[in-house]
């Protein structure tokens, strides 16, 4: 399975991806600390909202590639 977060790009085979615990350990082997329990549930959303408006009031607009 290939697994890309923008540039970088995991391939994993024979693991759930589905289990927080396997993401976790794919992004801490480039060195990035994530909690993706946060991430997927209230705290990060809550995040995403907050970052959003915050890009918006500064006059942010588009998608970055």
């Amino acid at each position: 399975m290939k697994l890309q977060f923008g540039s970088v790009i995991f391939f994993i085979d024979d693991l759930d991806v589905s289990e927080h615990s396997v993401l976790e350990a794919a992004v801490r082997e480039i060195g990035w600390t994530v909690s993706v329990r946060n991430a997927v549930e209230d705290k990060g959303k809550e995040l995403l909202i907050k970052n959003t408006e915050e890009a918006l009031d500064r006059g942010a607009f588009g998608v970055p590639r």
